[in-house]
């Protein structure tokens, strides 16, 4: 089985049992379900496969890296950082658009937090040119003042924005003009 079938079978796994509460069960297919997306991200010929399966994955490890539980949290955390981490090295603009399109005002403060802090992880993202996600990232800012605007969790979400914002204004104030910023 390649690492492709592997990833596969672990998704659908999480998929039909993301409610369970057992955590070892959900740790080894969210273990293997990590390794997998890592291995294809950190493959240049394999762009597109990685893109469709973090596409697929990424909600399904969101609800796990926010689980009540904190068992199931950690798993849900340390697998969505392998395959983050393996597709920075050629994909890091296809990872951060996946995970931007997550964050949302109708998710809880622990997703918007999982999602927030793996987005932007070096600046190269955000620099003129094929693949960079400019148009992407100017459109991140009116949905953080949404979610603040609509969120009952408030310092849950100013603990994120505030472990977060700096390193994303930081890279967006390198690459983007004020007017830019909509």
């Amino acid at each position: 089985m390649n690492v492709l079938e592997k990833a596969e079978k672990a998704l659908e796994f999480l998929k039909a049992n993301e409610n369970s509460g057992k955590s070892h069960e959900l740790q080894a297919a969210a273990g293997t379900l990590g390794r997998c997306l890592g291995a294809l991200g950190s493959r240049s010929n394999c762009a597109r496969h990685y893109a469709n399966l973090l596409h697929s994955a990424a909600p399904t490890l969101l609800l796990l890296a926010s689980n009540d539980s904190a068992e199931v949290r950690l798993v849900g955390d340390e697998a969505l950082n392998r395959a983050v981490v393996g597709g920075f090295a050629f994909h890091s603009h296809k990872t951060n658009i996946v995970l931007q399109n997550q964050i949302d005002c109708t998710r809880n403060a622990r997703w918007i937090r999982a999602a927030l802090s793996r987005i932007c992880l070096g600046e190269c993202w955000l620099r003129p040119g094929v693949g960079k996600i400019r148009t992407q990232a100017q459109k991140l800012f009116p949905k953080l003042s949404q979610i603040v605007r609509q969120t009952t969790e408030v310092p849950l979400i100013v603990e994120a924005l505030e472990n977060n914002l700096p390193r994303i204004l930081t890279a967006l104030a390198e690459y983007t003009t004020d007017e830019e910023i909509s």
